[in-house]
């Protein structure tokens, strides 16, 4: 069967990853996978591939480009055996949108990235995800003032979280501009102040 295709933008260290393929084999998933995990942080994709490598051995096959074509991949999937293959590409993702069709990917999502990305890209860096992928995904945290207050608390507590309990809350959208910046997207709110962006493509 053909290999199914997921796309990640910002993978940096491949949480997402090592969680999927875990669930996939321990419910029988019998479709092979490629999974293309698109980073600007070489060293962490570097790190990330080790883990994977080391949790699931004959099973996957990692791969590192510095850039990627429809051709490369193909190529790659063709002659790889294993039942997932990760190709790790240090590229920028218009890069990748541009040598890519639209909806080359059944699945394209991004996982905790959108509020480090300046405000004046995060629009063409969403745009790209959902033009890639056939289902567009993205998971991110939302300003909650609520929220805000028992994560200051712990974070001053333990320091090491600080910067994610506050500066990542400050570049967070509060929900009324998600639901403007992610027009046409299907909202999904979540107690713990994060969301998820869904956007079928029908084409």
């Amino acid at each position: 069967d053909k290999r199914a295709r997921l796309l990640d933008a910002g993978a940096g260290g491949m949480e997402v990853e090592r969680q999927l393929l875990f669930a996939l084999l321990k419910h029988g998933y019998g479709r092979s996978l490629t999974v293309v995990a698109v980073d600007s942080s070489e060293d962490a994709l570097i790190h990330a591939s080790r883990n994977l490598i080391t949790n699931f051995g004959k099973d996957i096959r990692v791969v590192s480009r510095k850039n990627l074509s429809e051709q490369e991949l193909s190529r790659l999937e063709n002659e790889t055996s294993e039942r997932f293959l990760v190709v790790t590409v240090a590229m920028p993702l218009q890069e990748v949108r541009g040598v890519f069709a639209d909806h080359s990917f059944n699945v394209s999502f991004s996982s905790l990235v959108l509020h480090h990305i300046p405000h004046d890209a995060r629009k063409e860096f969403a745009e790209s995800v959902a033009r890639l992928g056939r289902l567009a995904l993205h998971y991110d945290g939302y300003r909650s003032d609520f929220n805000l207050i028992p994560q200051s608390i712990f974070g001053w507590k333990h320091p090491i979280f600080l910067n994610a309990a506050i500066f990542s809350n400050l570049r967070y959208y509060n929900r009324k501009s998600l639901g403007a910046f992610h027009d046409g997207w299907r909202l999904t709110f979540y107690h713990h102040a994060h969301y998820l962006a869904e956007h079928l493509s029908l084409s």
